[in-house]
């Protein structure tokens, strides 16, 4: 009987024994079911994160990226839905003492709105009965309980995950999945990469092309999805996170067994301008490119794969910059004669094609062309150090201007230094690009309803953000891919602008920078279409307005009236002289009501430094009248006639005690005057100026070898000396047509000639030999001008018409400013705040005046 009831024991031990050891292998079992069978299998983006709280809280509070992703309205309601959750995973220590930390799944799905997304872990039942009480509002839709009621969450539990999802339909997918045990773990193609995982990263992200595709059905036009391929199903990124930069490494199978792949060097960053787009670097592959290379083909009657190996790379880069210019690049390992051998596959036209005093050569036809979507007859190509460059005419025109300017240039361009820390030198693909580009080719492809929405996120974006992808085949199965996202400061931002402030009318005069004797600073003087006068002080703040009863004609003069180093400003409309103050008042004997109207702009002089002022203003009764400091007609004047009207001011010069003054009148005859109006020589030359312009240039103190220059309509430049003898002549026989300008740029009482035409500028010393020269992208003979600074120096100022943008030039022809600066030709430059750094004031868009640092 004892032994029965010890048997029995026994065997109950046992059976309890193998009940419990079943029941804890169930349970051990299910902790460890992988989350991924949770994930319906229709996902584009899977993240697999370990340790989610942590992470979340680098990329939330350190990340620069996501923190100004965050504060665009896109992305703000999702960053809130992940603090939702975040708050979920984080509402007591017995979440955080649960396995939740250990691993947390969020997979992304298409549809036919937003898309859907999904977020498992391993809990359990009690921990989800905890989470309905903290945080369900005890609804229920479809059979899930509901969470968050301001932006709707959807929760369930199935043994041992907790699912939350965006939508209850992807609860049900999910739920389906599960009951019938299928996942994504019995595709084959999905894990043969999740076995290439890193187990040194903390967030794995995988993602399915053809799914991608989908997912962007909703916001992409239909014709730019028809062209969309697909290529790689599955590839599985590890992601790392740095405070600018977002870092993805990862592998996809081949999609294309035993091709043939060959990795290559990235290109030299010296050959790529600095207003880089974007730029791709590939392999022409004949089963990748097989109409490509069939085309060429046809149109060279040749294997052109064997006839480009022998002396051309197969490595293609293809650039985009300055405003969708375009451009490739193909290494000619070394060739001699890369014309010749070029020739043999397409037709080039003979013409002689130069730029910057370099040959180019025009392509006929070619479907090179269509690597990059050239026109067939627009495309062009040069050879430069070992690469053929293709472009169109205006594309190469840039690239060699900027080879010429940077020849011997040490500066390493922004792409340089990301290509160098961010990316492999060698790969089979390469691609670069800036947000702000890819954006702009994107916003096409979009349907109408989204297409503003990304625009303006794009917009608030406090960053630009420059991505890089790369790709290597590691063998016949594998390819490593890499992508880079980083974030940089707006290069739009780095325009050295100080300030701009926008007046209600259209400026019409100005920006003309004043002597401020307060703050020692420079004012700005404007004048509107309402005839009225602005003062802005250096911090671009308005001190005074008023109204005038015209506008003012050609400039304003600054002079010390009473002696006592304070300024006022000079100035004459059609019909007034004004005098005003640096707090705009007006002086006794001011404005002068002139007798006639005015043709010329008011001519002050002080010519015995006493400050005892004249001012001389010419109108339209061939009259010029003298007017004291006190505002009235000096004594002793002559009123001097002229035949025609004179439209310029009078200049000043001395020889000795004597002083004399001289202008052009409409028609081209010189007059020279003494201070009392008389003349002094007669002559019955015309000059006929091109411009309207005479130089002095003084030869010691005898009147008749003193010269008057000028650059007369025939486009020659005359000298005639004061004792009636002329001289004329041209620079050099490439400068016919020039626009010529004398000006004593050195200080050394010389003058000089600066000549401008089409894309270039010469100076020209006084012995009329060349000195020195710059060449343009641009034609500036209609666009320049030549500004003096408060501290008596000249600077060249030109413009890109199309662009707006200007370049200011020192008297050595060097450009002073690196960043950009937009705005006309009306500027004034100078020491604005009297901390000896140069400033630029411009009018921009009519009605606003800008202020520039240039260095």
């Amino acid at each position: 009987m004892l032994k029965r009831i010890i048997l029995l024991i026994l065997i109950g031990i046992t059976t309890a024994g193998i009940y419990y050891t079943v029941k804890t292998l169930q349970e051990k079992t299910q902790e460890n079911l992988p989350i991924l069978n949770c994930i319906p299998k229709d996902a584009a983006i899977i993240l697999e994160i370990n340790k989610p709280l942590k992470n979340w809280s680098l990329l939330s509070a350190t990340n620069i990226i996501w923190n100004d992703l965050k504060n665009t309205p896109y992305f703000e309601p999702l960053d809130y839905q992940l603090k939702s959750i975040d708050s979920v995973l984080q509402s007591d220590s017995v979440l955080i003492n649960s396995k939740i930390e250990k691993k947390v799944v969020v997979s992304i799905h298409p549809t036919t709105g937003t898309p859907n997304y999904l977020i498992a872990f391993h809990s359990s039942e009690n921990i989800f009965n905890y989470l309905k009480e903290e945080h369900i509002n005890g609804k229920k839709v479809n059979g899930f309980y509901k969470i968050n009621a301001k932006s709707p969450l959807y929760i369930t539990y199935n043994s041992p995950f907790i699912i939350i999802a965006n939508k209850p339909t992807l609860l049900t997918k999910s739920r389906n999945q599960l009951l019938k045990k299928e996942s994504l773990l019995l595709d084959s193609s999905f894990v043969k990469v999740r076995k290439t995982i890193s187990k040194g990263s903390n967030i794995h992200i995988y993602t399915n092309s053809v799914n991608l595709k989908k997912l962007a059905i909703p916001f992409v036009k239909k014709e730019h999805l028809e062209k969309w391929k697909t290529f790689e199903k599955w590839t599985i990124y590890d992601m790392i996170l740095k405070n600018n930069e977002i870092i993805l490494n990862g592998i996809s199978i081949n999609r294309i067994q035993n091709g043939s792949y060959n990795s290559s060097h990235l290109i030299n960053p010296k050959l790529l301008p600095p207003n880089i787009s974007s730029i791709n670097e590939y392999t022409i592959n004949e089963k990748e490119n097989s109409k490509i290379v069939e085309q060429i083909n046809n149109d060279c009657n040749c294997d052109i794969v064997s006839h480009l190996d022998q002396w051309i790379g197969n490595h293609i880069t293809e650039i985009t910059f300055d405003k969708d210019l375009k451009a490739i690049f193909i290494p000619t390992k070394g060739a001699s004669n890369t014309l010749k051998n070029l020739s043999e596959i397409v037709t080039i036209d003979t013409t002689d094609y130069q730029l910057f005093g370099k040959r180019i050569h025009r392509i006929q036809s070619s479907s090179f062309a269509q690597i990059s979507n050239f026109p067939a007859d627009e495309i062009y190509f040069y050879d430069h150090n070992s690469n053929l460059v293709f472009s169109s005419y205006k594309g190469l025109k840039q690239l060699l201007y900027y080879w010429q300017k940077t020849e011997n240039s040490t500066i390493e361009s922004f792409y340089s230094l990301f290509s160098k820390t961010m990316m492999a030198q060698k790969a089979t693909t390469s691609h670069y690009t800036s947000l702000e580009y890819l954006a702009e080719k994107g916003l096409n492809t979009l349907k109408t309803e989204h297409k503003n929405t990304f625009s303006k996120n794009i917009d608030l974006l406090g960053n630009q953000i420059d991505f890089a992808s790369q790709t290597n085949t590691l063998s016949a199965n594998f390819t490593h891919h890499a992508i880079v996202i980083k974030s940089n400061p707006k290069t739009k931002n780095s325009t050295n602008e100080i300030w701009t402030i926008e007046l209600k009318n259209k400026i019409v005069f100005g920006p003309q920078l004043v002597k401020n004797h307060k703050s020692n600073s420079l004012d700005i003087f404007v004048q509107d279409t309402t005839n009225t006068v602005f003062l802005i002080n250096a911090s671009g703040q308005i001190k005074w307005s008023k109204k005038l009863d015209g506008k003012i004609m050609n400039t304003v003069n600054q002079i010390d009236l009473f002696g006592n180093n304070k300024y006022q400003l000079v100035f004459n409309t059609p019909t007034k002289i004004y005098l005003l103050d640096i707090n705009g008042n007006t002086t006794d004997g001011f404005p002068i009501q002139l007798p006639n109207r005015a043709t010329s702009a008011v001519s002050v002089f002080d010519q015995n430094k006493d400050s005892d002022y004249r001012f001389w203003v010419s109108c339209d009764n061939n009259t010029t009248y003298n007017f004291t400091k006190e505002g009235k007609p000096a004594l002793g004047w002559s009123a001097p006639n002229s035949t025609s009207l004179i439209v310029s001011s009078f200049q000043y010069f001395s020889l000795g005690n004597n002083h004399y003054f001289y202008t052009l009148d409409k028609q081209g005859k010189l007059y020279l005057l003494n201070n009392k109006g008389e003349t002094v020589l007669k002559t019955d030359t015309t000059l006929n100026p091109k411009n309207g312009k005479l130089y002095f240039q003084k030869r010691a103190s005898l009147l008749t070898s003193s010269l008057i220059y000028i650059c007369d309509s025939t486009h020659k430049i005359k000298d005639y000396s004061l004792g009636n003898k002329f001289k004329s002549y041209n620079l050099d026989s490439n400068n016919v047509f020039a626009k010529i300008e004398l000006i004593d740029l050195k200080k050394d009482g010389y003058l000089d000639y600066i000549s401008f035409s089409q894309n270039k500028i010469e100076i020209y010393g006084p012995d009329k030999t060349l000195a020195n020269r710059n060449d343009f992208m641009i034609d500036i003979e209609q666009s320049y001008s030549i500004v003096k600074s408060n501290k008596n120096k000249n600077y060249v100022v030109i413009q890109d018409k199309e662009t707006q943008s200007l370049m200011i030039l020192n008297a050595n022809l060097t450009q002073l400013n690196s960043a950009k600066l937009t705005g006309s030709l009306d500027v004034g430059i100078g020491d604005m705040n009297a901390n000896n750094k140069l400033n630029i004031v411009c009018r921009k868009n009519g009605n606003s005046i800008v202020a520039y640092r240039i260095e």
